[in-house]
């Protein structure tokens, strides 16, 4: 796992120190592309243009842009995952935070037991592009996960998360075939963005959010059942 130093650099913090982390605290996990930004449109831009230089005859919209439509449509997974990449690393100039997320995290950040992870795909070569962006905007996390591209089964029990917010469809699905119960150890959140919106839920048991103040919401009231047990 990763932490922010007080220059919002990253540096290693070993996993046997996880334990001693979370001890007593209410743990959320939050993926970062599509949760907490909104790289929809860029990601669209560029699997259109590598469509063109591929001598492709359609186009997608911003509603087409996951991963499982992409591939449905027929698109190679190497043309998808190479535009998408760009598409989530775009300069943070530019690529803007989810709409409501910086105020909402304000309010988590000031909940006194709270533990925020944020819990990626990205491969060690995104991982620089995370650390400037997050600086950039002054998020402060509690630790930073990057599976390199694995599932995120493994990492929720790791940290004993409460919570974790996805919006990747694909992904959901496929920590649903490792565990089919995950559903019962973790909320599961579906964050429902326009790049998801033609999905369906992998299953019936997962939560369903489409922006950040009912996100807050939801969390805010778990975090006071939790803090009341305690």
């Amino acid at each position: 796992m990763l932490i922010q130093d007080k220059d919002f650099n990253f540096v290693e913090f070993p996993e046997e120190k996880i334990p001693e982390l979370i001890d007593g605290k209410f743990v959320i996990a939050l993926d970062f592309d599509g949760v907490i930004t909104n790289p929809h449109k860029f990601k669209t831009k560029y699997i259109n243009q590598a469509l063109r230089e591929i001598g492709a005859d359609f186009t997608i919209s911003e509603e087409q842009c996951s991963r499982k439509v992409c591939l449905g449509l027929g698109i190679p997974k190497e043309v998808y995952e190479k535009a998408s990449i760009r598409g989530y690393a775009e300069s943070q100039e530019i690529l803007l935070l989810e709409k409501g997320f910086a105020e909402n995290f304000k309010k988590l950040r000031a909940l006194e037991k709270i533990i925020i992870i944020i819990l990626t795909s990205r491969h060690d070569y995104m991982i620089k592009h995370l650390q400037k962006y997050l600086s950039y905007y002054k998020i402060r996390v509690d630790g930073i996960i990057h599976t390199k591209g694995g599932s995120k089964a493994e990492p929720l029990r790791i940290i004993n998360a409460k919570i974790f917010v996805e919006d990747d469809v694909y992904k959901l699905e496929k920590m649903l075939k490792e565990d089919s119960r995950l559903f019962e150890k973790y909320l599961l959140v579906l964050y429902r963005n326009i790049s998801n919106r033609i999905e369906k839920s992998p299953n019936k048991n997962i939560m369903e959010i489409d922006n950040w103040n009912d996100l807050f919401k939801v969390i805010s009231t778990k975090y006071t059942e939790f803090t009341k047990k305690k």
